[in-house]
């Protein structure tokens, strides 16, 4: 399996892409150090009389320039092609990785933060790794190439110009953690920032109706004074130190200057050598100081790598290789969902298909949580199989056995019939006359009706049985019903609940209720309790006094 967290392995997806970039890259960057020699070959042909010998320096030395600068379109044209890939690639895996994580990393992670790493980071690093493969080609191989030209030209003055060249090289190469330092802080207020700007955006007509809208402006005024000062920190760093490389690594023009000068004087070389030798150690000064911004990219592209590593390392669950279609024991040992708030006891016990088992209890009891922990998605200690099948490998493989329906009403813009059914194959007309919801079809507008997000045209209790219809829609093995009849007179809810067990009788269904005409038809009843549960039929837990206080008999 490929592994995503490292960066070779987007390389090797794109060896062709890679192998092409290189060829143009280095024809390129590693021809450039000729066109000083000709062009000083050519300035010192303008001493003799032969018009050939100067047209063809000229014509060998405007050929050369054209074909260089052909490779360099089609290089950086390659090296954007390879960027744009690793940026879609690690786009569609951390966003795989994503949906496989459990419901907790959700709930202890900031959205402000899951979409920067998404977002900011990924192109951060993609940018980073565009830039870097960049500079590998237009400075360390341009540099070598051009001081391979000028010990050519002069090897004794090339000797001494080196001095400058590497402490502009090590200045750079000291700066380097402080640059990473302040990128680092830099990304970590972004995500913070989001954060502070997503919630007052969704708080703002709160804050108004109380009167503290000024106060939370000014905190989120400060973040943003905040990070325009940690912002200005990381480009000064990262962009503005290249001047000071370029002015220590020119320090050596002098040099050439005086003893370059000196042995034209002394007729040791021409002019056009002189003047060769002097383009080429510009171009190497100017390389020299973009060794430091191979450092800062590198630092910059780290900051944001190491951030985005986390989502992009193989987290997908193997998925077991089950038989959905006889799946009828839901067996619970020391079963006890986690929780930080709630205490819930362990619990022990073995459903089998055709039962329809009600979880009732006070208020803040743990139904819900219970509940939910039966999906696989959320934490929970001790075991629970179905089949013998552990329910958190069931949740790596689409909740093909367990479907559940929330308590809270999550409808989307879109047609009825795609609020039900998402685009899959199931059996329609079946789930919606057992939530009894086909017979509200012709007022709610026909499967085709827009259903809109905030419930507006839909009323509490027509989205409830909705919910219904959803869960039963895929007739999995498993139905989970959080609280399905709010809104629902009482003889709706009797009459969905004899439709379940007319129409579902092969599954195992769970639903959370403290309604006793709802518990009555049901198989079961889990009684929950601060520290322990009960587990028996509804006659017999009427003779339990909390019960019965409970709901009402």
């Amino acid at each position: 399996m490929k592994d995503y967290s490292k960066i070779r392995t987007y390389f090797k997806e794109n060896l062709g892409l890679v192998i092409a970039m290189s060829i143009t890259g280095l024809f390129f960057d590693g021809l450039m150090w000729i066109l000083p020699i000709l062009e000083g070959k050519a300035i010192n042909s303008l001493y003799s009389n032969d018009k050939r010998i100067i047209i063809f320096l000229v014509s060998l030395f405007l050929g050369f320039v054209l074909f260089v600068q052909i490779n360099r379109f089609f290089k950086r044209y390659l090296v954007r092609i390879l960027g744009n890939k690793i940026a879609l690639k690690m786009r569609q895996i951390s966003l795989e990785n994503l949906l496989s994580y459990d419901i907790d990393y959700f709930m202890t992670h900031s959205i402000g933060d899951i979409l920067n790493r998404n977002l900011t980071d990924i192109y951060d690093t993609a940018e980073g790794i565009r830039k870097i493969t960049t500079e590998i080609f237009d400075t360390f191989v341009l540099l070598i190439g051009y001081i391979a030209s000028m010990f050519i030209l002069d090897y004794k003055i090339t000797i001494l110009i080196l001095i400058p060249i590497l402490l502009s090289i090590i200045f750079a190469r000291l700066l380097k953690n402080k640059i990473y330092q302040a990128n680092k802080d830099y990304k970590e207020y972004l995500s913070s920032n989001k954060e502070i700007t997503l919630t007052l955006l969704n708080n703002e007509l709160f804050y108004r109706g109380l009167g503290v809208s000024e106060s939370y402006d000014k905190l989120y005024y400060n973040s943003i004074r905040i990070l325009r000062k940690k912002s200005t920190k990381a480009l000064l760093l990262q962009s503005s130190m290249e001047p000071i490389y370029q002015a220590i690594a020119l320090l050596g023009v002098f040099i050439i200057v005086f003893l370059g000068g000196y042995k034209v004087i002394n007729n040791e070389y021409l002019i056009g050598t002189l003047t060769s030798y002097l383009t080429t150690y510009l171009l190497v000064a100017r390389k020299a100081s973009k060794v430091g911004k191979i450092f800062n990219a590198y630092q910059a592209f780290n900051v944001s790598f190491m951030r985005a590593k986390e989502l992009l390392f193989n987290n997908k669950k193997t998925i077991p290789d089950i038989n959905f279609n006889d799946l009828d024991k839901l067996v619970l040992i020391d079963f006890a969902p986690y929780n930080s708030k709630i205490k819930l006891p362990k619990f022990n016990f073995m459903l089998e298909k055709g039962e329809i088992i009600g979880v009732c209890g006070k208020i803040h009891c743990g139904k819900s949580t219970f509940l939910n922990s039966l999906t696989g998605f959320y934490k929970y200690e001790g075991k629970a199989f179905l089949n013998g099948v552990e329910i958190k490998k069931l949740a790596a493989s689409d909740m093909k056995a367990i479907a559940i329906s929330s308590s809270n009403v999550c409808l989307f813009s879109d047609t009825l019939k795609n609020n039900i059914t998402f685009n899959e194959e199931g059996d329609l007309n079946k789930a919606l006359y057992t939530s009894n919801l086909y017979y509200d079809l012709e007022e709610l507008g026909g499967l085709n009706a827009k259903i809109s997000h905030t419930n507006q045209n839909i009323s509490g209790g027509q989205a409830r049985r909705l919910l219904v219809a959803r869960a039963l829609f895929l007739g999995k093995k498993v139905i989970l019903l959080d609280d399905p009849f709010q809104s629902l007179n009482k003889d709706l809810a009797v009459g969905i609940m004899k439709k379940l067990k007319e129409n579902y009788g092969d599954k195992i269904i769970i639903l959370v209720s403290n309604n006793k005409d709802i518990l009555k038809e049901t198989s079961k009843i889990i009684f929950i309790l601060s520290d322990k549960y009960l587990l028996s039929n509804y006659n017999d837990l009427t003779k339990n006094y909390d019960f019965s206080k409970l709901i009402g008999v």
